[in-house]
């Protein structure tokens, strides 16, 4: 049984993993940002529903605040892909990720629904 502290690093190192590509790719900062991205989108869908299961979800049906952590996650999935095809458009990506991370944050801490 992995630990929930295992599952915690996971997640927050995808995150971070995630952050540094869209603001990488926002930036036209020329590396390969895609694999950093996909391996953040996996670490942090991983461990998130490692993070469920440690803390009792059951299974068949997840609260709406994770609910809504998955919509997040699925925005964060198209935004490096949106970067990459409309560049014009990064004023309005950058406030938007700032937002959905902080609304995510606020959704784990504080579990309101």
């Amino acid at each position: 049984m992995i630990p929930y502290s295992v599952y915690k690093v996971l997640h927050l190192v995808g995150i971070l993993m995630i952050f540094l590509s869209i603001g990488a790719r926002l930036a036209r900062v020329e590396a390969r940002v895609l694999p950093t991205y996909i391996t953040g989108l996996i670490c942090a869908l991983v461990g998130g529903f490692g993070l469920l299961a440690r803390i009792g979800v059951p299974h068949g049906g997840m609260p709406a605040w994770a609910v809504f952590k998955v919509a997040i996650w699925i925005v964060f999935a198209s935004v490096l892909f949106i970067a990459s095809h409309k560049p014009g458009w990064a004023k309005f990506i950058w406030p938007l990720v700032i937002f959905l991370g902080a609304t995510a944050t606020y959704l784990a801490g504080n579990k309101p629904f």
